[in-house]
Order: C-alpha cells, then sequence, then structure tokens
C-alpha cells in the first residue's frame, strides 16, 4: 500500500509541466539561480542609503535570512545530486510568497513597491505546474493576500486617491503574468508534442522501409522459390493422379496468392521513399502480370504532379485492392492500369474484362469500403463502373488539384 506521503508527492509531481526528472532538476536550478539574483537584489535594496540600526532595517535584514537559508539548503540538494522533488519546489513558491508578503507589509503595503516581485513568483509557479487551474488559484490565492496585506498595513487603501483603482491593476496584472506563462507553456508542450510526433513517423516510415527490404529479401525469395518448386512438381506429377495434380495445382493458387499478398508490403516501400507514383503503379502492374499470368498493362498521361506521401500511398493501395479483387474475383484475362494527369485532376483507373461485379459488391468483404477510404482521405472520388454481366469492372479514383502558374 503507497504511504499518505507518497500519494501527496504523486499528486504534486502530476501538477507539474516538468515531468521528467532530468527537466525537473533543471526547472528547480533555474529557480534557485533566480532567487539569489532576486535576494542579492533585495539586500542591496534595504542595504543602500537608509539608517542602519533602525528597526525596519533589521528586521529586513534579519527575515532574509530564512529565504537564504532555505534557497541555500535546496541548492546543495541540487549541487549534490540529491533527489529533487516537486514537493520541494512548491515549497520554495510558497516560501516566495511568504518572504515577499512580509515584505510588503513591512514596506507600507500598497505603498511598497515590492509588490513586483509578486510577478516574477508568479511566473516562475506558473511555468512549472501544468495545470491552468492550480496556478489560476495560486494567483487568486496571492491576489487575496495582496489585498488583505494592502488594507491593514502602512497606509491602507486611499479611496478618495482611487487607491483602490491601483490594486485591482496589480492584481490584474498578477492574472495576466500567470495566463501569459500557461500560454507559453502549452504552446512549448505543442511544440514538444510535434516533434515527438515528427520523430515517431520518422522512425515508423523508416521501419516501414526497411521491412519491404526485409520481405523482398527473405519471405518474398522464398515463396518464389517454392512456387517455381509447385510448377516443377505439377511436370512431373503423374497426370494420371487427378487427385494429386488438383492438390498440387491448389497449393500452386495458393503460392501465387501468398507472393501477391507480399507485394504490397514490398512496393508500398517504394512509395515512402518517395519513388514517382506512376513508376511504382508501373512495376506492380508487371509483376501482376508475372505473378497471375493474366496479361496487364500500364497506360501513363501527362506530368506528374508533386503528389503527397498520403496521396501516393493512398492511390497505391486502390489500385492494389483492384488488382486484387480482379486476380480473385472477375476471372478476368486482360488488366490495364491507367494513369492520367489533366491540368486540375488526376484520374487513376483500373479496367477488367471479367465477369462484372453483382448487385450487392459494396456489401460482399472491406475492398471496395477500404478503397472509398483511402480515396475520401485525399479529398478524390471513387467510381466504380460494374459494366453488365461479363463485361467487365472499371474502378477509378478522381483527385482535383490546382496546378501552380508556369507547371509544375
Amino acid at each position: 500500500m503507497p504511504t499518505s506521503k507518497s500519494t501527496s508527492s504523486n499528486i504534486i509531481s502530476n501538477w507539474f509541466t516538468l515531468t521528467e526528472p532530468g527537466e525537473l532538476r533543471y526547472g528547480a536550478k533555474i529557480s534557485v539561480w533566480v532567487r539569489w539574483c532576486v535576494l542579492t537584489l533585495y539586500l542591496v535594496g534595504i542595504n543602500y542609503r537608509v539608517e542602519y540600526g533602525a528597526n525596519p532595517h533589521l528586521l529586513n535584514t534579519v527575515y532574509t535570512i530564512v529565504p537564504i537559508t532555505i534557497n541555500g539548503f535546496f541548492h546543495y540538494r541540487i549541487w549534490s545530486h540529491l533527489n529533487v522533488t516537486a514537493f520541494w519546489l512548491l515549497v520554495l513558491s510558497a516560501m516566495d510568497i511568504a518572504f515577499i508578503s512580509l515584505s510588503v507589509s513591512l514596506t507600507g503595503g500598497l505603498g511598497s513597491p515590492n509588490f513586483v516581485f509578486y510577478y516574477l513568483a508568479l511566473a516562475i509557479f506558473a511555468s512549472m505546474f501544468a495545470s491552468p487551474r492550480v496556478s489560476l488559484s495560486a494567483a487568486t490565492l496571492v491576489a487575496a493576500v495582496y489585498a488583505l496585506l494592502s488594507g491593514i498595513t502602512g497606509s491602507g487603501i486611499d479611496l478618495d486617491g482611487q487607491g483602490e483603482k491601483v490594486l485591482i491593476g496589480r492584481i490584474a496584472i498578477m492574472y495576466g503574468v500567470v495566463a501569459t506563462c500557461i500560454l507559453v507553456a502549452r504552446f512549448r508542450d505543442l511544440r514538444g508534442q510535434a516533434a515527438s510526433y515528427r520523430r515517431g513517423l520518422e522512425e515508423f516510415q523508416t521501419e516501414r522501409i526497411e521491412l519491404s527490404k526485409a520481405i523482398h529479401n527473405t519471405t518474398a525469395q522464398s515463396a518464389y522459390m517454392i512456387g517455381l518448386g509447385i510448377d516443377a512438381a505439377i511436370e512431373l506429377a503423374d497426370k494420371s493422379d487427378r487427385k494429386l495434380v488438383a492438390n498440387l495445382e491448389a497449393t500452386q493458387e495458393l503460392a501465387k496468392s501468398a507472393m501477391w499478398e507480399l507485394r504490397h508490403p514490398i512496393d508500398i516501400g517504394l512509395i515512402i521513399e518517395g519513388r514517382e507514383l506512376g513508376r511504382v503503379l508501373q512495376s506492380l502492374t508487371q509483376t501482376f502480370s508475372s505473378i497471375t499470368s493474366i496479361a496487364a498493362d500500364m497506360v501513363w498521361n501527362g506530368v506528374e504532379p508533386p503528389l503527397s506521401p498520403a496521396q501516393r500511398e493512398a492511390l497505391f493501395s486502390i489500385t492494389y485492392n483492384a488488382l486484387t479483387n480482379s486476380y480473385r474475383h472477375s476471372g478476368a484475362t486482360r488488366v490495364t492500369v491507367a494513369l492520367e494527369f489533366d491540368e486540375d485532376l488526376l484520374r487513376l483507373s483500373i479496367v477488367d474484362d471479367g465477369v462484372g461485379l453483382p448487385d450487392d459488391y459494396a456489401d460482399r468483404g472491406h475492398g471496395f469500403r477500404n478503397m472509398q477510404d483511402e480515396s475520401e482521405k485525399i479529398g478524390g472520388k471513387l467510381e466504380v463502373n460494374r459494366g453488365g454481366v461479363n463485361r467487365g469492372t472499371t474502378v477509378s479514383c478522381v483527385i482535383p488539384y490546382e496546378r501552380p502558374e508556369g507547371g509544375w
């Protein structure tokens, strides 16, 4: 069972923007040095042109020893590479507010210039804490303390001199400082997340490329050799043993299907590498004909524009799925892949001379649904022409684009 102390520490840690140990230590180090600078300036201020031995000077000097001691102890922990926890940063922030409040009360309340240190303390606090609610709650608490001290210390709030407006203005700035720090921290987090996403995407794409190469060099080669072995076995088999021949032919079809399935991860690696869509589809069409023994050709008209990786990958997947349907279901003897680049649109078509599609083709399996999704992702429109019984099928994807002035 976790102790109440460890549970409280975990809750406090979850409030912080700086969650990594290295970031937490770095934030603590910066806050310590900022306090040293502020304390040094403060000591110079209270010892410059003052009446030494007077009560205010003695009080200011004595109570400064407390934050110096606490900050020094915390600096020692950092210097000695001891554990730095979020709890200690919270203690230091509380010390900041207490020290500043005492200074304000001793030096004139609303008339004290030391109120400006509230802004610095709140900025440090809001920069370290991830929760806007916690930071704004801290600002509200500080505002309440400052308002109370302004009313009961020094000459109070001069309502005739519109002192309440001064107080309200300073409190508004407190909230402004906290809100600005929250926005900066949020912007920093978003940039970090975007950078992490880009790094993750690059690593993922690199892994996909490496995987495609590995499949090509190992599994695909093995499947190809298995296919050759089955072909040889069919040639050597006793044709009178129809059951054996039928089993070998069925196994041959499975080998062809496996080889075709492997083409997707292999050729998609070329797309990710940045190869032109037309050249990759041309290679895919040739491989399709080689594996399936279905005559296939590629028609390529126009100049390919600079397509995004998402567009090239989606169009490749649509072509692959359409070819797969032609191979497995259409009974086609010929397939044509056409890629046309007009002035304002791209048209990809896969045409076969098979048996056509049934009326409920869209509800069978996921092939056409996947092609529809791929088309919509890149702002395209999928068109399916069933042609009629034994009159083939045409699957097309049309993507509009704007050609820049002067051409590509």
